[in-house]
């Protein structure tokens, strides 16, 4: 009778067991268009995330990313330094634990005039960009490097999907948007050049995945496999580009083959530990590493 209720109360136990870990609610990561971000739009495709138990939303814009996460429907998302430092303002036990690229050329400003003509020029300029992102740090960048008066910025802003839907001809007044892959391809096709970018080394875009301290700490394994994810989505692309790019092509609204390699020329994927001049730059603006997952 009694080897009977011990063998009854360890399968119970077992089960129970079974059914908590088969009932735990996925972590749910936001995402928004972004060639940094491809790695992770190719471990959802190939079904890594939810063996993770990782569900992933796309967000068509940096901002409507932040709303989503502001809501409540993401547990942890994708940005650059400029939105973690805003969002960490309401949410003080945010932290960054997955560093994943650091831009260079991936975010771009485009015009319908050149540096030289806007520097020659008094004309007033229509200036667009996602208002309290990283398109402002970017804006600055160029106005400071071209000595562009305040005084002629008439500053419009827009999420990117209306952003993209631009169009410049030699008529139209002179226009500065500021954008990123992939978003530049399009407004290149719409009349747009592109004028200045990450390339330049005094940009400086980083991208990390936030998450609350509370959260990470609560699912410090499944965060380590959305790592391990990333990093073997980056192993497939380095040997084999093309089936890659198959893959993550939907996320991007299908840019060419050719498209996709310019645009990951643009970015730098991390798979370790910053450089001591990335670390450096990340300590000049204070940007907290204590909890990255390497």
């Amino acid at each position: 009778m009694i080897k009977t209720l011990f063998v009854s109360v360890v399968f119970s136990l077992i089960f129970s067991s079974c059914s908590e870990v088969a009932q735990r609610q996925p972590l749910v990561i936001s995402i928004d268009p972004w060639i940094g971000s491809a790695p992770f739009y190719y471990a959802h495709a190939k079904g890594w995330l939810a063996e993770a138990n990782i569900q992933l939303i796309l967000a068509p814009s940096i901002s409507e990313n932040l709303r989503i996460f502001e809501s409540g429907a993401s547990d942890m998302f994708t940005s650059t330094q400029h939105e973690f430092f805003r969002e960490r303002k309401t949410h003080p036990d945010l932290i960054p634990i997955i560093h994943y690229d650091c831009s260079f050329g991936g975010d771009v400003i485009m015009a319908n005039r050149s540096n030289q003509q806007f520097q020659d020029s008094n004309e007033m300029i229509d200036l667009y960009l996602e208002a309290d992102t990283v398109n402002e740090d970017m804006a600055k960048y160029w106005i400071n490097d071209n000595n562009i008066s305040k005084e002629r910025l008439r500053v419009h802003a827009r999420p990117q999907d209306e952003i993209v839907k631009m169009v410049s001809d030699i008529n139209s007044s002179p226009m500065v948007v500021v954008t990123y892959n992939p978003h530049n391809l399009l407004l290149k096709k719409h009349g747009f050049t592109e004028i200045a970018s990450t390339k330049n080394n005094r940009y400086l875009v980083i991208d990390v995945v936030s998450i609350s301290s509370k959260l990470y700490h609560k699912n410090i394994q499944t965060l380590a496999k959305l790592n391990d994810a990333y990093k073997r989505a980056i192993q497939v692309y380095e040997t084999n580009p093309r089936e890659f790019y198959e893959k993550v092509k939907p996320y991007f609204a299908n840019p060419s083959y050719d498209e996709f390699v310019v645009m990951k020329q643009n970015i730098q994927w991390l798979k370790g530990a910053p450089s001591a001049e990335l670390s450096k730059k990340m300590e000049m603006i204070r940007f907290p590493t204590k909890d990255l997952i390497l």
